[in-house]
């Protein structure tokens, strides 16, 4: 993989290679991941250096200051691959009891459980509308989400939209689509999809934190969760997730209907605005189909606020003369999270995180 690093000319590009992203924040840049390229991508190793690299710290400030509001200058910002992200990790699973493992294998894909919700899949169709100049873009009102989205047409999620009638599939194989001037992008040729849609979350969540994840979004996206800003993101082919706990409604509540609503369910309005290019589709536009939209699963879920396990990494060292190997299990533990706004204004502090780690050999 390789991250865009800004030169002295500005149509001038340099690459360089890096291995494993770090601990993302409210606006994580690509200077910041292209620091850890010489350090080998283990939990240890990233844990030593969050205080060095922590974007809330030290050079990078001034690039990383909470906007209230969403910024279309974000998709021709080389420096910026996300605003409010939270740290990548391994994939994990969610679960309020040892039975609800057996009852919820993770091979059978993102299903509903007590801890987790499904925005995609099967049936599950969201409120759409494509626009094509970023020019006429819809008000985003609190609560109720994108301006006059209750006429817009339904549309599938995930799927790309030009597959869906909407916009254009383009394919490239060396040529780029649109005039070579990186890292900007010609309005003419770029458009944005709009999504919306109403879910529901058990009022038994109250009090948990709660994370919102965007499996793969082409090529970059804002969002909204009742009408207030929650981040933005780009790297269409990797996860993107979202601590929403402050921005979710406990007030609108309607009678248990799903299974693990016992307590009533809570209604929520998520928006999505999808872009068809930003600057880092000059990483992406490499002999394939150049498709935008929503294209893999969305998800809510909840973890625990006082402790959870946030990422873990096994790392195996086989000796072939004795036929053993030691086995060494590095588990990063989040507990007392600070509080999301806090975090966003720079007061998060490393004790506050509550980071433990926690080593395991297996013999």
């Amino acid at each position: 993989m390789w991250t865009r690093m800004p030169s002295s000319d500005a149509h001038e590009i340099e690459l360089e290679p890096f291995i494993s992203p770090p601990a993302a924040s409210p606006r994580q840049t690509s200077s910041e991941l292209t620091s850890m390229s010489h350090f080998p991508a283990f939990p240890s190793v990233r844990a030593s250096l969050r205080n060095s690299i922590d974007p809330l710290r030290g050079s990078h400030a001034q690039h990383l200051q909470h906007e209230a509001a969403a910024s279309l200058t974000d998709i021709e910002d080389h420096n910026v691959l996300g605003v409010n992200k939270l740290d990548p990790h391994t994939p994990l699973a969610c679960y309020d009891a040892i039975e609800s493992v057996y009852e919820e294998p993770m091979e059978r894909g993102y299903v509903d459980g007590k801890c987790r919700r499904l925005l995609s899949g099967e049936g599950k169709r969201w409120r759409f509308k494509l626009f094509p100049s970023l020019q006429d873009l819809p008000h985003v009102h609190k609560s109720s989400g994108f301006d006059g989205s209750d006429s817009w047409v339904d549309i599938a999620v995930p799927c790309s939209v030009e597959f869906a009638g909407h916009g254009q599939p383009l394919y490239t194989n060396f040529i780029y689509p649109f005039h070579c001037d990186p890292p900007k992008i010609p309005r003419s040729i770029n458009y944005a999809s709009c999504y919306q849609t109403s879910f529901s979350i058990p009022s038994s969540w109250s009090g948990r934190r709660i994370i919102m994840c965007f499996e793969g979004v082409a090529s970059s996206f804002h969002c909204w969760l009742n009408g207030e800003f929650v981040g933005y993101s780009q790297d269409s082919f990797l996860p993107a997730e979202f601590d929403v706990t402050r921005f979710v409604s406990y007030e609108s509540v309607k009678e248990a209907g799903g299974e693990g609503e016992q307590e009533g369910a809570c209604m929520q309005v998520l928006s999505v605005q999808v872009y068809r290019f930003c600057d880092g589709s000059y990483m992406e536009s490499q002999d394939m189909w150049l498709l935008s939209g929503i294209q893999r699963d969305v998800v809510v879920y909840s973890k625990s606020q006082e402790a959870c396990v946030w990422d873990y990494f096994l790392l195996s060292d086989f000796d072939p003369s004795t036929r053993s190997a030691r086995v060494t299990l590095d588990v990063e533990i989040r507990r007392d999270w600070a509080d999301g706004l806090a975090a966003l204004q720079g007061a998060r502090r490393e004790e506050e995180r509550g980071e433990e780690e926690l080593s395991l050999e297996i013999i």
